[in-house]
């Protein structure tokens, strides 16, 4: 086992390509004759752990690495971290904390980490902020230090947090091949990742048995003996923990027993698709939530069997986890909130119903699986959209030439026309373009018209016929006639959130009839999601439909603001949909969210604030 001064030495060789011998001598507090001895011995035990230390003439000693894991676990078990990294030390100093009986002091932790005081109270800040995520605290006791105090079933909770790839490469074979057994027996099926949570969770559970740290499962919170779930995982516990005491010699009382039950429960129920019996309770509270996603987006979901069960098969599992305050991990967490922001954005919505039901909310890694499920659903029923188009044939030769452009334009590209229509250059004016999607006409037209205008020949050769192809097959979009010029605000000047929403629905209510409790609805929904997208934009909307017509009102902030404590904001897209668009709502929100959460277009808003400039992306879309 090294010394204390050579894991100095080594913690040293982790923050330079090489250090001298001047520099080991003075670590190390011996003569150079001595510090070669420890050099070599310390080398002897690092080369079994994948790594060694090697000589350069004239320069020093050097740290080369062969076998990352195996050497991380050598650095993890001396307790050997990379002090520059300010997220592996408040790690360190947690679990420091609770692999130690006795109190630390700051000069001491500043010692092992190789930092000032200072920095170790900023450290321990960090360290504490995430222990209490798990009612775990650090007492403090005057000329003594600190120590952690809590329960064993929160420390544990806490290891299996912060648990990565290096815990699973340390869990003891004996375990895994235990595990194995029991489970093909008694047909307990997992997914790679809930296995290696579950298996992380036993050898925890093991280390801290070992060391005679026992949990305690209180019956008034966990009334396990209720829960007709987990009498088959008891049983497959048992069996496992059979195995464990004559690997290790150890006794596990029935309170590890039901603690093994219950990490079984939560990990094999989330990922298996067995048969589920699906109460009242639960039924209701899907009922709510299908409920409520379409009173708020008019997306509906409420005869979907395959989202229903999605949701099912995650809300009977998570009733338990709350209850019991256990937790699964998301390994595309972060994924999902930057690729799917709208479904995220419903996801978190949804806390404030799961806290009515339970008094507890849900953590980012289990909104980020009710995300994957809303967008699978959001996928699954989006329309085909009939993408023929309507367009007016604009001449200035007559009727007969007009006529004759019209069959021209139907006979080639009658799988792209809805309807055809011809206008003289002088009716143009009075023209009702609210069903047109493009005009073609053969004379230039010096006039602004509400619809993108193409010049065309009366005998367009292949090139020309070749583009007006592609302009007719582009995908019509679906959120262009939702936009209004009267909603369109730039130089926008507030101090937050809640100013600029108010000015926005003031405005709104001047050009379209609003509820009088317009603004009242719109905060409340503030107040239960996040409706900043990142990218400076924000989608604030009502609580639940209450306008006749779907609008977008578009704001353009004169300086950004902070919409929370994270996200500045300098577009605001505010949207409330009518109760009479709910049958299209899947692509209307496809194509708004290519609109809003593209950089390129908020850009191109943000630096051209003209509505002809907005209505040109839309169109683009």
């Amino acid at each position: 086992m090294a010394s204390k001064k050579e894991l100095r030495v080594l913690n040293k060789m982790l923050k330079k390509p090489c250090i001298t011998s001047r520099e080991v001598e003075g670590i190390l507090g011996v003569s150079n004759k001595t510090a070669r001895k420890m050099i070599a011995l310390l080398n002897d035990e690092i080369v079994l752990n994948g790594a060694e230390i090697t000589a350069k003439p004239g320069k020093g000693y050097s740290l080369i690495v062969h076998k990352n894991a195996a050497f991380e676990k050598f650095l993890e078990v001396n307790q050997i971290i990379d002090a520059a990294n300010t997220e592996n030390r408040s790690e360190f100093l947690i679990r420091l904390f609770i692999d130690t009986e006795e109190y630390l002091k700051v000069e001491e932790l500043a010692d092992m980490l190789y930092i000032s005081q200072k920095g170790v109270s900023k450290s321990l800040k960090e360290a504490e902020h995430y222990l209490h995520e798990f009612d775990l605290n650090i007492i403090r006791k005057p000329h003594y230090g600190m120590r952690v105090d809590g329960k064993e079933y929160d420390i544990r909770r806490c290891l299996s947090s912060m648990a990565g790839e290096n815990d699973f490469t340390a869990i003891d074979k004996n375990i895994i091949e235990a595990v194995d057994k029991v489970f093909k027996k008694n047909e307990v099926k997992m997914s790679e990742m809930a296995l290696t949570s579950f298996l992380i969770s036993l050898q925890i559970t093991v280390d801290r048995v070992k060391k005679g740290k026992l949990v305690e499962m209180d019956p008034a919170r966990f009334e396990i003996s209720m829960h007709s779930q987990l009498r088959h995982d008891i049983q497959t516990a048992k069996e496992c923990v059979k195995a464990l005491e004559e690997e290790y010699q150890l006794l596990f009382p029935e309170d590890e027993i039901n603690y093994i039950a219950l990490n079984i429960m939560d990990k094999k129920y989330y990922e298996n698709n067995g048969s589920l019996v699906i109460n009242e309770e639960i039924n209701l509270l899907v009922t709510e939530i299908l409920d409520s996603i379409y009173k708020t987006y008019g997306l509906d979901f409420r005869k979907d069997l395959d989202f229903y069960m999605m949701l099912v098969k995650h809300l009977i599992p998570l009733r338990l986890r709350l209850l019991y305050g256990t937790m699964i991990k998301n390994p595309i967490l972060e994924e999902v909130k930057e690729k799917y922001p709208f479904a995220w954005s419903i996801a978190s919505g949804l806390n404030h119903i799961i806290k009515k039901h339970y008094d507890r909310m849900m953590s980012d890694d289990e909104l980020g699986y009710i995300a994957i499920a809303v967008q699978l659903a959001i996928d699954k029923h989006k329309k085909q959209v009939d993408n023929r188009k309507n367009i007016l044939l604009v001449c200035a030769a007559g009727n007969v030439f007009s006529r004759f452009l019209k069959y021209r334009f139907q006979e080639l590209f009658k799988d792209c026309i809805e309807q055809a229509y011809t206008c003289d250059y002088s009716d143009l004016r009075d023209y009702d373009f609210s069903k047109i999607d493009y005009v073609f006409s053969t004379v230039p037209l010096d006039i602004s018209l509400p619809v993108p205008i193409y010049k065309v020949e009366y005998f367009p050769d292949e090139s020309e016929m070749g583009d007006i192809r592609t302009v007719l097959q582009k995908p019509a979009s679906i959120i262009e006639k939702y936009f209004s010029e009267k909603l369109f605000l730039t130089e926008v000047e507030a101090e937050n959130k809640s100013e600029v929403i108010r000015q926005i629905c003031n405005h709104i209510a001047k050009a379209v009839d609003v509820p009088e409790d317009f603004y009242d609805l719109v905060m409340k929904r503030e107040s239960l999601l996040q409706t900043a997208m990142g990218g400076q934009v924000a989608v604030p909307h009502p609580h639940h439909t209450v306008t006749d017509q779907t609008l977008i009102c578009v704001a353009i902030l004169k300086n950004p603001i902070y919409w929370n404590k994270t996200d500045k904001v300098k577009v605001v897209f505010l949207i409330s949909i009518s109760q009479n668009d709910m049958d299209d709502m899947e692509n209307f929100y496809s194509d708004f969210f290519k609109l809003a959460l593209t950089k390129e277009n908020i850009d191109s808003i943000v630096k051209s604030q003209t509505y002809e400039n907005l209505m040109s992306i839309v169109r683009s879309i």
